[in-house]
């Protein structure tokens, strides 16, 4: 292998597999070519030719031959796979695949190597020309659709050569565990109100830009030290003296935001797996942008028995949301403990409650408990309407 297999990208890992012995069939062509051969071998008997059915036996006989050739062209052969621990679902991601071949003086011609992904999908490359002792490097483009832990890849080698009338496939396991973590997404409407409230970090929440600053209660007389644009001119010019707009200071930033996630429900439903996975992929996200706008974050689910996850770093957020990617739904979820953990949540903290169902079908129930909040209702569904959040490719964010 080239120095460039030694020093991988970070967060990728190097596996090595050399695949088992060879298998043959023959393939269309070669159906093809046996069947030609046998028609002049029985022209030749038929005619009493034996020039003819030498000419279709010799022609018979290439087949065997090309199958030793092709099985040929597999030995030796090792393969070696830059592949990322840790990948978003849905996400394309570039691997690099190094063939090897370790017959000294004997190329190997016309390869074809697949790598299957969890999921189903298959990377698939050409190698035209390995040289003896030497190697081929290339990298592929992939991307696995559903969040999960996949302990390995199959690997199959396939040689056509010579004519391509035989395959010769060789099989083997790409060793090494992939985590596979749910695509952040979000709705633009939860980014802009998120936005609103927390700003960027360092700065100001976006309602303290606003040239009208807080709530309006009214007018009243203008005092030494207030500012110029508050000055309610239309009242001023009537000859009642100097006024300004009297209005309530803006909520300050928040210290803290909360994701509270649970499947409860008021009635019977149905449970649809694609809905539990919308509402995993929009938890991925609130966190994943919440670490953005640079607030700390109390997080916590049913289907973690409503333990506390806070994340107020990249190390945190890294952990959690390599933690989603095997949870499994909680098998019950109950009211009680759900308005439990909205009554303690901090006066002045963010609260994002996200459910699996409807928000019909469990926002009447915490309605009294999240009266004087800051806070918004999110549900599995709206999953369907959210946008990706642009993430770096390859996992090379995360090491």
């Amino acid at each position: 292998m080239d120095e460039r297999e030694d020093s991988a990208e970070p967060g990728f890992r190097i596996s090595r597999v050399e695949p088992g012995g060879a298998g043959r069939r023959m393939t269309a062509r070669g159906a093809c070519f046996l069947a030609g051969a046998l028609m002049v071998i029985l022209g030749g008997l038929v005619m009493n030719d034996a020039a003819l059915a030498s000419l279709g036996l010799v022609a018979a006989l290439w087949l065997p031959l090309a199958a030793l050739v092709s099985a040929w062209n597999l030995r030796g052969l090792e393969v070696a796979a830059q592949m990322p621990e840790r990948v978003f679902a849905e996400e394309r991601f570039r691997p690099r695949l190094f063939l090897r071949n370790s017959r000294p003086g004997g190329h190997s011609y016309q390869l074809t190597v697949e790598q299957r992904l969890p999921g189903g999908g298959v990377m698939r490359f050409q190698a035209p020309w390995t040289p003896g002792g030497g190697h081929s490097v290339v990298e592929l483009e992939g991307s696995v659709p559903r969040r999960g832990e996949f302990g390995g890849h199959p690997l199959r080698l396939r040689s056509e050569f010579p004519f391509g009338m035989v395959a010769a496939v060789r099989e083997g396991m790409l060793e090494g565990r992939m985590i596979v973590m749910p695509r952040p997404v979000l709705p633009q409407n939860v980014e802009v109100w998120l936005e609103a409230e927390v700003g960027d970090e360092g700065d100001e929440p976006m309602r303290w830009r606003r040239p009208d600053g807080g709530e309006l209660h009214g007018l009243r007389e203008y005092r030494p030290g207030d500012p110029l644009k508050h000055i309610h001119w239309p009242s001023s010019t009537r000859g009642l003296g100097i006024l300004v707009r009297d209005e309530d200071p803006p909520p300050s930033r928040p210290t803290e935001a909360r994701v509270i996630f649970h499947s409860a429900c008021d009635g019977r439903r149905l449970l649809r797996g694609d809905v539990f996975e919308g509402g995993l992929r929009l938890l991925a996200g609130l966190l994943w942008r919440m670490h953005e706008l640079g607030i700390p974050t109390d997080w916590r689910a049913d289907f973690t028995d409503w333990s506390g996850h806070r994340i107020t770093g990249r190390a945190e957020l890294e952990r959690d949301l390599t933690g989603l990617a095997t949870v499994k739904r909680a098998s019950a979820s109950g009211f009680d403990a759900l308005v439990g953990e909205v009554e303690r949540v901090p006066d002045d903290a963010l609260l994002v409650v996200l459910g699996e169902f409807e928000r019909s079908l469990w926002l009447p129930k915490l309605e009294p408990a999240l009266r004087g909040r800051r806070w918004r209702a999110l549900d599995g569904g709206d999953a369907k309407l959210a946008r990706p959040l642009p993430l770096l490719t390859g996992g090379r964010r995360w090491r």
